[in-house]
């Protein structure tokens, strides 16, 4: 897998990703709210990578919802180079049981909280799996929390700027 790095900004990627997913998170009657975006400045990454990572967990996060509301919260840990953006998709959705939510939290390809969801609501369950691989090859990292009845909530983590050591020699950081 390759890295295409650049500098962009956090509000113009969340944007791109949240039109991409609006007609499903319409088609469920939820409704779609983004927070903090403005705010969270510049990444230096792989927008196309950070684009598929939001539209897999907004994806999810409309699929499991029906008639509530999906939020994109995004923030900016310290300053500088060695910033953090974080950006939380949270759901009013089904949520997972404990014993549910240890088996996404492996992040195994194909592996979704519960069979008969899987038929219920479609899908692969590929999209977490691809979101947290992509989110450690750009240095960061996902936490995944749910409750029960109550929702969920899909924390990225990634560093402001791509590490150097995760580049490929021929890749300079622009």
């Amino acid at each position: 897998v390759s890295l295409q790095v650049h500098g962009f900004s956090v509000a113009s990627v969340v944007a791109d990703a949240t039109s991409a997913v609006l007609p499903l998170v319409r088609s469920n009657a939820n409704t779609l709210d983004v927070r903090g975006a403005e705010d969270a400045g510049d990444l230096v990454a792989d927008a196309h990578k950070v684009r598929q990572i939001l539209i897999n967990l907004i994806g999810n996060a409309s699929k499991f919802t029906s008639h509530g509301s999906v939020t994109v919260s995004c923030s900016r840990l310290g300053s500088g180079p060695s910033s953090e953006i974080v950006i939380a998709v949270s759901d009013t959705g089904i949520g997972m049981t404990p014993e549910q939510l240890a088996r996404i939290r492996a992040f195994e390809p194909f592996v979704q909280a519960d069979g008969g969801i899987a038929r219920r609501f479609g899908g692969t369950g590929l999209g977490l799996t691809i979101s947290q691989r992509f989110a450690s090859l750009l240095g960061g990292r996902l936490e995944i929390e749910s409750e029960y009845g109550r929702g969920s909530t899909v924390t990225v983590h990634l560093p402001a700027v791509v590490p150097e050591h995760l580049l490929p020699d021929d890749l300079p950081l622009v």
